[in-house]
């Protein structure tokens, strides 16, 4: 279990686009991160087990001010106000991870590895007001195969994100500019939505391992 303070904290805070890097750092006084990491090794039977799971409750624990007109709850101004309590943007209050083991025979191994995060808000959306809502959790599924030919070389192959799943990690809110007949450049016109950044679809990969002393 764990619990950090901090004082006088540091958040970076977008400008009025969607560049992750396009912004500046403000002064946002007092934050919290606190909750429990639990992990686990066992085996049911043939199959070697491993759970990692995660609860962190990140919150600012004072009231500030904040830029964010893409925001839908901002004032005329382009602001927002942020409250003792709101969530920090970016963190997942929940992750979970479990991969199981199989060894058909001693050389060869079989796995399956499943990982799960839950919502998060959009940075922009400190004040958890934005009427976009959070940026959808998501589950996935990896698995992966290995046969020792030798004690150095190693034939493997692991399919990331089976069933092809999109999701998104990571959300910021922004002006869209693209929004004329064909979604063409139309900047007199631009609409604030939440954008968001995807993970990987499925991938594939195949080779030999190879040990050198």
């Amino acid at each position: 279990m764990f619990r950090t303070d901090l004082s006088d904290d540091l958040q970076f805070v977008s400008s009025n686009g969607v560049a992750v890097n396009a912004g500046y750092f403000q002064n946002v006084g007092a934050t919290r991160r606190q909750g429990l990491e639990i992990g686990g090794n066992g085996r049911l039977g043939p199959i070697d087990l491993s759970l990692r799971y995660s609860f962190i409750d990140a919150t600012f624990r004072s009231g500030f001010s904040e830029n964010s007109p893409s925001n839908s709850s901002a004032d005329a101004n382009g602001a927002i106000t942020v409250r003792r309590g709101d969530r920090i943007p970016s963190i997942p209050r929940h992750s979970f991870k479990l991969r199981a083991e199989l060894r058909p025979v001693p050389p060869w191994t079989i796995a399956a590895a499943a990982q799960l995060a839950s919502t998060v808000y959009a940075r922009g959306d400190e004040n958890n007001l934005d009427a976009n809502g959070r940026v959808p959790g998501y589950a996935l599924v990896n698995v992966d195969t290995r046969y020792q030919l030798s004690g150095r070389v190693q034939l493997f192959a692991r399919v990331d994100n089976l069933f092809n799943r999109r999701f998104a990690n990571f959300g910021i809110l922004g002006d869209n500019v693209f929004t004329g007949p064909g979604q063409s450049f139309d900047a007199a016109n631009a609409r604030a939505e939440q954008f968001r950044g995807y993970g990987a679809p499925r991938g594939v990969e195949i080779g030999v391992e190879y040990r050198f002393e």
